[in-house]
């Protein structure tokens, strides 16, 4: 959502573009590796569930509900890692039906932006995208809202091997002044 609106595309070969954007309060590599650790998917993303990655991680089994009402298990390649600025994947569920879905982090300076995108191709995935570009809007706002609460949990920590800071008293306790 860029400032608060979908921004939507239709390109010249009739694909279905959907496009959100918001600002998450941690860095843009902070965003990344969070965005591309598919096995964490399970705690934040409401839909999603990766499973397996192949030997050289190019692809994932990805499990989610279809516009609402069926479970579908197929294999994505991951085909967009360019850490720190984006990472994605595409499937299809046939040759008619082509998805693709990224995520592009840029810095900004209370954090980063993250532009999300999603795109349907393939004939039938045109005619289902444009009948349900509400149900999809809908639910890439949903996947957006759960990924910046998880972001903003994130933002809490500190980053993965710094620690915490830790306040010590320097005041005498009560015991120690009659040693």
């Amino acid at each position: 959502m860029r400032h608060g609106l979908p921004v939507l595309e239709d390109s010249e070969n009739s694909n279905m573009i959907e496009e959100t954007v918001f600002m998450a309060p941690i860095s843009q590599l902070r965003s990344w590796s969070f965005i591309s650790e598919l096995a964490g998917y399970e705690h934040w993303h409401p839909h999603y569930r990766f499973g397996r990655l192949n030997a050289q991680a190019t692809h994932a089994q990805l499990s989610f509900r279809l516009f609402d009402w069926r479970r579908v298990r197929l294999w994505v390649e991951i085909d967009n890692i360019n850490k720190p600025q984006g990472f994605g994947w595409r499937g299809q569920i046939s040759s008619f039906f082509k998805f693709s879905e990224r995520y592009e982090i840029l810095p900004a300076k209370t954090g980063s932006e993250v532009r999300h995108v999603f795109e349907i191709r393939g004939g039938l995935g045109n005619i289902s995208g444009w009948l349900s570009r509400r149900t999809i809007r809908e639910e890439m706002q949903e996947h957006d809202f759960a990924l910046l609460k998880a972001l903003k949990k994130r933002a809490l920590r500190p980053p993965h091997g710094k620690t915490q800071l830790k306040l010590v008293s320097t005041a005498p306790t009560r015991g120690s002044a009659n040693d």
